[in-house]
């Protein structure tokens, strides 16, 4: 939360996101849904630099991958990656 709050980005975007990070995080270390454990989980965001709303809102899509450390390939986890850009302006 700290760390996207220096972003200034918008409040119901930060929320939208952490909601989305607390799923993702519950569902990747949940029993039910991995055969073996994850040593890791990397979260992610991207973000256009000097980007201003101007009228726009901005939205996010999450992309999901197994990673391998590559300084060992025994090392399992998984990277959540947020990409954040902005959408059609307001009110059209």
């Amino acid at each position: 939360m700290n760390t996207l709050r220096d972003f200034s980005l918008p409040g119901d975007l930060v929320s939208r996101l952490l909601a989305s990070m607390e799923e993702a995080t519950a569902r990747v270390l949940s029993s039910d849904s991995i055969e073996t454990q994850f040593e890791y989980l990397e979260i992610t965001v991207l973000a256009p630099a000097g980007q201003t709303s101007k009228g726009h809102i901005w939205s996010f899509f999450r992309v999901e991958r197994a990673a391998t450390d590559p300084l060992n390939d025994r090392t399992k986890g998984h990277c959540v990656e947020y990409y954040l850009y902005l959408d059609k302006k307001t009110g059209q």
